[in-house]
């Protein structure tokens, strides 16, 4: 077990060489100094854990590690046995957004304790696993610095205690004489934790006429005009909102060819089978074999007494040789004899795609706001009822995907603490790539304590 912890203790005498930090705990560095002429104790722990440390040193068991505590301050002995990456601990003891580390497999931070101290925590890669050690210099309180009736109503003033350099010598040499040290397990929950969804942007057309959040991701474009965004990706879906196409009856082309679609006008199951795939295929598509799949339930006349059939489907569909779902708010009417109004909004995505591309296209349909015509806009709020949206997120292409996520919660092994990292000035590297922390007093330090300064200071 010994080999789990040895990297790491040569990591903090390697520190310990560094010179002293800018700010010296003068009281813990005497403590230091008189406990190393005391003389020294083998201290015992269990299932055959030892460590030598000065006389008056005491131990406890922590949390599944060690704890060694004197004048000098405390030091907290974990190996931990995991194949998992170094850094995968130490968030796992002190969460995500660490700062960057020159080595991935060795390093250490300085922590901002709850008391207002200022201690430090290396961790280790070792064959077996990871060790953790944590330094915690005592506290220190200074004297008030009012007398009478007014000081007593004041506490002492306390001052922000570090790890001296002659502090991590001392308990680098503590950690050497280590034996039998055990390992624990990454204590883990899991939860259930949903995929993030694909990120939306604002869009407005050229003209003014409509606007919504459109998918911002690589592959996909929007436009429209006259009240109608619509957009598409050619390896994931498209979408369009507020269609009106007027079609011709085939008896009012005298002279073919006639331009646009030639339809006899039909109820609106009827046109999404058929007039619908015609559309896409005047603009280029290749857009066939659709089907409904089921109608909506109430929304049936959705769309108001001026459409003779209305409604919201479920559709599936082929398009350039390959299958997708889709859903879409219909509706067909007269508009004089010879003509009449297919109107349609949709979302499609093809089979297979990830359930953000489904979950975006049905927010996006959401955000539709057709300012020249809020009376279509009314018409659909059933897109944002929660009974559609469990109808339409009942699909795999439609849901963003739902994982067990493993949750780490390592307080408890650091006496209930709770640390938490040491404010890091974003892009403060200094020589060697070294990450720095800034003190109080605006100077970088490295995490060895050594004073930062820019060339020429």
């Amino acid at each position: 077990m010994r080999s789990r912890i040895t990297a790491l203790f040569v990591l903090i005498v390697v520190l310990a060489a560094a010179p002293a930090p800018a700010v010296a705990d003068g009281g813990a560095t005497a403590a230091a100094k008189k406990a190393k002429k005391r003389g020294w104790a083998k201290l015992r722990g269990q299932g055959g854990f030892s460590i030598r440390a000065p006389r008056g040193y005491r131990l406890t068991a922590s949390g599944g590690g060690y704890e060694v505590a004197g004048r000098a301050g405390r030091m907290t002995l974990l190996a931990v046995s995991t194949a998992g990456a170094t850094r995968t601990v130490a968030e796992a003891l002190l969460g995500p957004g660490l700062p960057p580390t020159p080595n991935a497999d060795h390093f250490g931070l300085k922590l901002g304790l709850k008391d207002g101290d200022k201690g430090e925590i290396y961790f280790s890669r070792a064959p077996t696993g990871v060790a953790v050690v944590l330094l915690d210099p005592p506290r220190r309180k200074g004297k008030p610095k009012a007398k009478g009736k007014s000081a007593a109503k004041r506490p002492l003033a306390t001052s922000s205690a570090q790890i001296g350099n002659l502090q991590r010598r001392l308990f680098a040499r503590i950690a050497g004489s280590a034996r039998n040290l055990g390992s624990v397990a990454l204590p883990a929950s899991t939860t259930q934790e949903q995929e993030p969804p694909l990120a939306l942007k604002p869009f407005t057309t050229v003209d003014g006429s409509a606007k919504a959040m459109v998918p911002d991701a690589p592959g996909w474009v929007a436009g429209g005009s006259k009240g109608i965004v619509e957009g598409y990706n050619p390896e994931q879906g498209s979408y369009a909102f507020g269609v009106a196409l007027p079609i011709s009856e085939p008896w009012t082309c005298f002279l073919p060819p006639c331009a646009g679609i030639l339809l006899p006008s039909m109820p609106v199951q009827d046109a999404l089978r058929q007039a619908w795939p015609l559309v896409f295929n005047q603009a280029g598509g290749n857009v066939g074999n659709v089907q409904i799949f089921s109608e909506v339930p109430n929304s049936g006349g959705l769309l108001g007494p001026g459409f003779l059939s209305s409604g919201m489907f479920q559709l599936s569909f082929q398009a350039n040789g390959r299958s997708g779902l889709a859903y879409a708010i219909a509706g067909t009417t007269i508009i004089e004899p010879g003509l009449w109004l297919f109107y349609y909004s949709y979302i499609a995505a093809y089979n297979g795609v990830p359930g953000t591309i489904g979950d975006a296209l049905l927010r996006t349909w959401q955000s539709w706001d057709p300012s020249v015509n809020q009376a279509e806009r009314q018409a659909q709020t059933i897109v944002s009822q929660q009974e559609t949206t469990r109808i339409i997120q009942s699909t795999g292409e439609y849901q963003r995907r739902v994982y067990e996520k493993t949750n780490y919660n390592w307080d408890a092994y650091i006496r209930g603490n709770d640390p938490v990292l040491d404010p890091v000035v974003p892009n403060a590297v200094g020589e060697g790539g070294q990450t720095l922390v800034q003190g109080s007093d605006g100077k970088f330090f490295n995490f060895a304590g050594s004073q930062f300064k820019k060339p020429g200071e």
